[in-house]
């Protein structure tokens, strides 16, 4: 790894900073200060971890606030699962759907029928080291295709492995 892209863990005054002003949300504020404690800071990454190998900036609350915030609306109630292989366990997907459920009270939780991965014209390969993999990018193009109009969100679920794109792989090779 390049030392000009080393990870530089942040001290105090950095996180803190990272926090930010929290405006006229005083409880906001002091539940969040409150809560610190409980978490360790980020610690030096090892070798072969995500930060130690990629660069990261981090995000302030403040740059999250500004961000792009998907909201629930009566015009987007509906959270998608989106199965990406035929063959998917109902099982899996029905637990998965009931947790969803669990997690997003209020919110339409519905299953699609699975699609097939050649006919998403979805990239495949095979890694000498794990196996077939799917193109996530190909994968991602496609559900914004198909993405109903009434969709919170769609989360494409298969049990093969993806890789972002032919330089990387997801897991350490």
């Amino acid at each position: 790894m390049e030392e000009s892209q080393s990870f530089v863990v942040p001290d105090e005054k950095h996180r803190r900073a990272a926090i930010g002003s929290f405006g006229d949300m005083r409880n906001t504020k002091k539940i969040f200060r409150a809560i610190l404690p409980f978490f360790d800071p980020i610690s030096e990454p090892k070798e072969g971890e995500w930060l130690d190998e990629n660069l990261e900036t981090g995000q302030t609350y403040t740059q999250y606030k500004k961000s792009l915030i998907n909201m629930k609306s009566p015009e987007n109630y509906t959270i998608y699962i989106q199965p990406c292989e035929k063959n998917m366990n109902t099982d899996l997907l029905d637990v998965l759907i009931k947790f969803v459920a669990c997690y997003f009270p209020g919110m339409a939780v519905k299953s699609r029928p699975p699609f097939n991965i050649v006919e998403g014209n979805i990239e495949v390969r095979s890694h000498q080291k794990y196996g077939i993999q799917y193109n996530a990018s190909h994968i991602l193009k496609y559900l914004e295709k198909i993405i109903p109009k009434d969709a919170y969100c769609i989360i494409g679920v298969l049990m093969t492995d993806l890789y972002p794109n032919e330089d990387t792989s997801f897991g350490k090779s």
